[in-house]
């Protein structure tokens, strides 16, 4: 049995062997088609590769042109807008130096002569002739119709058209006045044959131009006054004046002779300058239309750039789907590679497992064998032992079968797998093939996309030309518009101040004659924000060296007389800018108390005041940009420029962010009128109430509804007791509630919507004496005893709601803490920069030039000539120099004090300045002085930088000794005792 068992095993590890031998071989085989696919799929990655780089090639070309096209189309596009509005503001300029050119020839009036006659014809001969240009061009104008006119064009056209027309009628009356003086000197001539008729000389200082009529009724007088003097002088006393009034006629012609050849001058040079810029303007038309015509060109290439990128982009999509399912198989390539991998780890393992088996029964035989041969040459006697062994062995045969088994299942696993792994690489030599066949028709859409992207390449490479050329002729035109532009700035800039300087220099002709100003003039002029009219006002109790008052248009003089009401007259307004007051309530005090539960209750009585103002409507505040000087309508302190600041949509009114809840509800109240109930609120006293009454809180939670308290008003609180004796301020009682009626949000609600709870607590009859206060978080309803009471509660509390929007205004604002120095209306207004005080005088830097005027009598100011435009001014009183910012240029200017005495005593105020060249464009400057060292520098601002010059006490000048670069202009510089702050 035994030797059957192992002839058994020997046969099963034969046909073992040999079935390992065959999967040995079958592995060798997978093993060589694994390596012929990892060469393949290596070629294929490496196409792959090749094909993903001229893709992004490709791609990058697209959009480098798609780029390129879009960035030439906007910047045509900017470009053309730009040039459209240089266009209209050109036009606007031009339209601006003609009414300047009617300005001019308006203001060529002089006295009536023979000469005058020819000079008026031939200035209504100019005018009409302008009269006809103007028409012409604008309907050469309207004839355009690719750029039309605007309707702002049109009226402005329309408005010179009215202006050259009224000009032509006033020269005919000049003219017809001419005559009629020429007809009134024949007469005079007639009547005085043998004598010589003159005029009395004139004694004024100016020359003055005078119009025709009061030139006629002068003559008039003066023909009466000789009739008179004819008869009593003699005839060589009449010689002698007519001699005198020959030389002074001559010169008074002479005089306006030179005005008139001047005037021509200028009105030539304005007309060239004038046919300079219609010039431009042509040429900018034509550069215009030639941009036009070149931006359709590139909208049309655009146009076919765009439909090749669409067919480009859909060749692109499908690269991109293909390159995808490339990417997909590559994937499932390499999942079968590792499955390959783990099989073949797998059969490795097996294969072992195999040989250790092989040599196990091997060796399990040769032992038997041995064991055999042993057991014949024994005795009987050791057969039982035998047994044992057989049947161990048995038991080590049937543990061999289950592993045999085991193994020729994982066999057959392993060839069902193989099997199916010679499928899949079939599917994917087929794949191959088709992804062959696919990239070679990629390769042939690639090659007809970069011969198309050459092709736009090229029209690219056109379409720079051309845009080189186009941004060559737009420099040009940038460059000619804006020495243009700075041209006109230049004309309108002189034009302006010659303008304001004539009109000065004319309300100042008769200036000894004029009576002084009063210092008790309308506020109205005084506190105003960025009004037409400026005020000039000094600030006399905290004057120092460093700190010499408040810069601007008004310049307040503080008084320390305390709080002082102000009086019917410096209250007085005038009747179009104030608003009458609406109602003068009685005194509580007359209102006798009808009350029965409430005896105590009392009001104090209230001061006569001037009215009471119903009106509280708050602001709608708005953030913006503030570009001009203005003021804090709360804090009367200048807002920073090119920052922002918080302005009321509905009233206009400007004020800081931090201050706007400071500001009363008087929005749409003109400001005259806010300021003059503000004023007279300010002095009233405190308005006291007490009285029992029913209370009742929407928000209690403790369950009391309608309670029973001692209500008082006193010192702007509302307190509620339970008792009246705890009022009392011996008691000193504590109130269980208090509403602060001048810091806290309340509203008095006389018709309201009562709770549900509440209308159920109170009876018909009761809702009549109910009073409603509206919290911030909830309500607070007050029930008085009778109708009496509820209405002088309701007194009270309206007039706790007038002071409540005027408690937190500034002292500073009312009319009793200032007081007015000098007021300046139109036309003596001036557009003031700075001021300083000067002992007696007040210097004053304006956009017109430097002026001052006494302080002691204060009259008019009257020009300083040596300066131009003065934007900032800065004392040195103990170097007894004044510096300041002055010209067009804005350069740095210096001035003796013992000088600028020396020009104000003469008749013809002048000075001098010392200007340094090297410091020009200067905005801000202070003085710091080093207390420590004794040393003073001086701190001036630029667009650029902060130079700082120190002061050489041994030559006594200022010399540079720094400079600190900033990266945008300084827009404050304040001098600290450590040194600067900007």
């Amino acid at each position: 049995i035994v030797l059957q068992r192992l002839s058994d095993l020997e046969n099963r590890i034969g046909a073992l062997t040999a079935t390992n031998s065959f999967l040995e071989k079958q592995l060798k085989e997978a093993n060589d088609r694994k390596e012929r696919l990892e060469e393949e799929v290596e070629k294929w990655k490496g196409e792959v590769s090749e094909l993903k780089a001229e893709v992004k090639k490709s791609e990058e070309r697209l959009l480098e042109c798609e780029g390129s096209a879009e960035l030439t189309n906007r910047y045509l596009l900017d470009e053309n807008s730009k040039i459209k509005q240089q266009k209209a503001e050109i036009r606007c300029e031009l339209i601006a130096l003609k009414r300047e050119h009617a300005k001019l020839l308006d203001a060529k009036q002089e006295t009536p002569h023979e000469a005058e006659l020819t000079a008026l014809r031939e200035e209504v001969a100019a005018l009409k002739e302008k009269l006809r240009v103007v028409e012409t061009t604008r309907k050469e104008e309207n004839r355009i119709k690719s750029e039309p006119m605007e309707t702002t064009e049109v009226a402005s056209l329309l408005e010179e058209l009215a202006t050259l027309r009224e000009k032509i009628r006033i020269a005919e009356r000049q003219e017809m006045r001419l005559k009629t003086l020429r007809a009134v000197k024949e007469d005079q001539c007639a009547l005085n044959k043998g004598n010589d008729v003159s005029t009395q000389p004139s004694r004024s200082e100016y020359f003055v131009k005078e119009e025709g009529c009061a030139e006629c009724e002068r003559l008039k007088e003066e023909l009466v006054s000789l009739k008179q003097n004819q008869s009593v002088e003699s005839e060589s006393a009449l010689k002698e004046k007519y001699e005198k009034m020959e030389r002074e006629l001559t010169e008074k012609y002479d005089m306006q002779k030179a005005i008139a050849e001047k005037l021509q001058k200028e009105l030539f040079e304005a007309r060239e300058k004038n046919d300079e810029l219609r010039s431009a303007m042509r040429i900018l038309d034509e550069q215009c239309e030639k941009l036009m015509e070149l931006k359709k060109r590139a909208e049309v290439g655009r146009k076919k750039a765009f439909e090749r990128l669409a067919s480009i982009n859909e060749k692109l999509n499908e690269l991109r789907r293909e390159r995808d399912s490339h990417q997909q198989k590559d994937a499932d390539h390499k999942r079968l590679l590792q499955e390959n991998e783990r099989l073949t780890k797998k059969i490795d393992y097996l294969s072992a497992e195999l040989r250790e088996t092989h040599t196990d029964y091997r060796e399990e035989l040769s032992k038997l064998a041995r064991q055999m041969s042993e057991t014949k040459q024994k005795d009987a006697t050791e057969n039982e032992s035998f047994a044992i062994k057989v049947e161990m062995l048995e038991t080590e045969k049937r543990q061999l079968e289950a592993t045999l088994r085991s193994l020729q299942r994982h066999i057959e696993q392993c060839k069902g797998e193989c099997e199916s792994r010679a499928k899949e690489v079939t599917c994917l030599r087929e794949s191959q093939s088709k992804v062959m066949e696919e990239n070679a028709k990629l390769r042939d859409g690639l090659a007809l996309a970069i011969t198309k992207a050459e092709k736009f390449k090229e029209e690219v490479e056109a379409l720079k030309e051309m845009n080189s050329v186009i941004n060559r002729e737009l420099s040009k035109a940038k460059d000619e518009k804006s020495d243009a532009v700075i041209r006109a700035d230049a004309l309108q800039q002189a034009f302006r101040e010659k303008e304001r300087l004539v009109a000065y220099l004319q309300s100042q002709l008769h200036m000894r004659t004029c009576n002084k100003i009063k210092r008790t003039s309308s506020r109205s002029t005084l506190i105003s924000v960025a009004s037409e009219s400026s005020v000039v006002d000094v600030e006399i109790s905290e004057y120092d060296d460093r700190d010499s008052g408040t810069r601007g248009r008004a310049v307040v003089c503080s008084v320390d007389e305390g709080p002082v009401r102000p009086d019917s007259a410096s209250l007085t307004r005038s009747t179009g800018a104030y608003v009458s007051a609406a109602r003068t309530p009685q005194p509580l005090s007359s209102i006798t108390n009808r009350s029965e539960s409430s005896a105590n209750t009392s009001v104090a009585p209230t001061p006569s005041r001037v009215g009471t103002m119903k009106h509280d409507i708050p602001h709608r505040w708005k953030t913006f940009l503030l570009l001009k000087q203005a003021k804090c309508i709360a804090c009367y302190e200048g807002l920073p420029r090119v920052r922002h600041a918080m302005r009321c949509t509905e009233c206009g009114l400007m004020a800081h962010r931090v201050c706007i809840s400071n500001i009363a509800n008087t929005c749409g109240l003109p400001e005259q009128c806010a300021d003059y109930y503000l004023d007279s609120y300010a002095t009233y006293s405190t308005t006291t109430m007490s009285g029992w009454v029913k209370l009742w809180r929407s928000d209690d939670t403790t369950g009391n509804k309608w309670r029973n308290a001692w209500a008082v008003i006193t010192d702007q609180r509302l307190c509620f007791f339970d008792n009246d004796g705890l009022a009392s301020p011996n008691d000193g009682g504590s109130p269980f509630l208090t509403v602060n009626l001048d810091r806290d949000h309340w509203r008095l609600q006389m018709q309201s919507v009562l709770d549900v709870s509440v209308k159920g607590g109170v009876s018909k009859d009761s809702l009549a004496l109910l009073i409603e206060l509206r919290l911030a978080r909830s309500s607070l309803y007050m029930l008085a005893p009778t109708v009496q009471a509820k209405q002088r509660w309701v007194r009270a509390l309206q007039t706790a709601t007038d002071r409540r929007m005027f408690v937190q205004r500034r002292p500073s604002a009312s009319s009793a803490a200032n007081k007015m120095l000098i007021a300046l209306d139109a036309p003596l207004n001036l557009t003031i920069n700075c001021s300083q005080m000067l002992e007696e005088w007040l210097l004053i830097g304006a956009q017109e030039g430097l002026f001052i005027t006494q302080l002691t009598s204060p009259r008019v100011p009257f020009i300083v000539a040596g300066l131009a435009a003065v934007f900032q001014m800065e004392l040195v009183s103990d170097l007894e120099m004044l510096i300041a910012i002055s010209g067009l240029q804005r350069q740095l200017v210096f001035m003796h004090v013992s000088d600028l005495y020396d020009g104000l005593k003469s008749d013809r105020p002048t000075v001098r300045p010392t200007a340094i060249s090297s410091f020009s464009g200067c905005h801000l400057l202070t003085v710091h002085i080093d207390r420590l060292n004794n040393t003073r520098y001086l701190c001036v601002a630029d667009p650029d930088k902060i130079n700082i010059l120190h002061f050489n006490s041994r030559l006594g000048v200022f010399t540079p000794y720094k400079s600190i670069a900033t990266n945008e202009p300084a827009t404050c510089l304040l001098s600290i005792a450590d040194g600067i702050v900007f």
